[in-house]
């Protein structure tokens, strides 16, 4: 099958995004003033006469880069952003995704034009249904004009609502970063923008798979990066790869599992899951089924990855009960818990909290696998408290994939 994908970012995005960014976003509404890293709880000793989230989280300052030509540095940020359109989709009534928003950092850019890697470390974030059955309407006209619907939500994802831009450009890999306002790590984020048909036939699209697609985009899309008398002189490929979902999206992650041993899935180096959902009901026998088909994913190899961020305690209770006997079975590991419970029934300024859920931080003795618990109970009280430093648990739900994409990056192998 064909792979051409066409630039169409220049009508739909440049121009837009950075007004955007320089009106709004710079600095961020929520500011990446707060980067998890090695850790999300604090370890040891916890100080109850303060706010619990100040007290609990392991949350570090990474300084901004906003110039004082805020113009320029939001032009900086949009020239990373990008909407491929695939050109060569079989017909009208397709199924096929055509819509992929990517954002490339500016490390990984400098790297490829100086020929000093030919790979593309991915991130691919797959996002719930929504409304989307409801707006099909332009997805698939001819004309490549896309409803403004779907650009949104690419936008909401990538910049306004879920800040994944952010995540990826001030993620850290040790302390000594947070002061390095330039620093970035080499990663390219790909989002697919799915239709209702696109969305709810993933992965398999008649006779080829949504990674090939995806792969097809690295290797004919990605040099549209580079104008065309510095073309690339190397063939681009698809280097580690991630993929993860947030709340309903996780039901296209226990598609793509279904068969764990599948030859495609040889692709897929990590898997994150934030507050992910497998379907609206039976929420733990189906949470508990994809756990076992990542299980048999991943089997021995230590360099694939799995990191579930989870508000459901139900949901997860086996997956922490069998990462719990393991950690005691195999030693080293990490384990934090019960951080937030312990100011069940303590009043901070006037104000009391009632936790009567566990929160945890598991890891597993090779860091392999990841698990890290923060139940609903504790979003509850951010609803009418004043939130502290930014930490937007007012949030709730969408908390997970707003904060913790910086954690998953830190124990990533990119």
């Amino acid at each position: 099958m064909s792979f051409s994908f066409e630039d169409i970012s220049q009508q739909l995005i440049n121009a837009d995004v950075a007004k955007k960014v320089e009106d709004e976003l710079l600095p961020p509404r929520y500011p990446m003033q707060f980067i998890f890293s090695e850790l999300v709880l604090k370890e040891g000793p916890i100080d109850l006469s303060i706010h619990a989230v100040n007290a609990v989280f392991d949350f570090k300052n990474r300084d901004i880069i906003v110039s004082n030509d805020k113009k320029a540095t939001a032009a900086a940020i949009a020239e990373g952003l990008k909407l491929f359109a695939w050109k060569d989709y079989p017909s009208k009534k397709s199924a096929f995704p055509r819509y992929f928003m990517v954002w490339m950092s500016p490390k990984l850019k400098a790297m490829l034009f100086d020929k000093s890697r030919n790979d593309v470390p991915i991130h691919i974030l797959l996002h719930p249904i929504g409304e989307i059955s409801a707006n099909e309407n332009k997805y698939y006209k001819d004309d490549h004009t896309i409803d403004p619907y779907y650009l949104s939500i690419g936008i909401n994802y990538l910049l306004t609502e879920h800040f994944l831009v952010y995540h990826h450009r001030y993620a850290v890999r040790v302390d000594k970063q947070l002061k390095d306002p330039a620093f970035n790590i080499p990663i390219c984020i790909v989002f697919p923008i799915f239709s209702g048909t696109a969305h709810t036939a993933f992965p398999k699209y008649e006779s080829v798979h949504f990674l090939e697609i995806v792969d097809g985009l690295v290797q004919s899309a990605l040099v549209k990066y580079f104008p065309l008398d510095k073309q690339l002189e190397t063939r681009l490929v698809m280097g580690r790869l991630a993929i993860s979902a947030f709340s309903i999206g996780g039901e296209l992650l226990k598609r793509l599992f279904k068969d764990p041993k599948a030859a495609i899935l040889k692709k897929v180096d990590e898997v994150y899951t934030f507050d992910c959902l497998m379907s609206h009901t039976e929420r733990k026998k189906n949470f508990d089924e994809f756990w076992s088909t990542l299980k048999v994913w991943q089997g021995d190899d230590s360099l694939k990855m799995i990191r579930i961020y989870s508000a459901e305690v139900g949901t997860v209770s086996s997956v922490l009960a069998e990462l719990e006997s393991n950690l005691k079975k195999y030693g080293g590991g990490k384990l934090i818990k019960g951080q937030f419970k312990k100011f069940d029934g303590v009043t901070v300024e006037n104000y009391k909290y009632s936790f009567p859920d566990t929160d945890v931080e598991l890891h597993s003795t090779d860091n392999s696998r990841i698990l890290v618990l923060i139940p609903a109970s504790v979003f509850d009280h951010y609803e009418q408290l004043v939130n502290p430093h930014g930490i937007h648990l007012w949030a709730g739900h969408p908390w997970f994939v707003n904060s913790m994409p910086t954690h998953a990056l830190y124990h990533s192998n990119f």
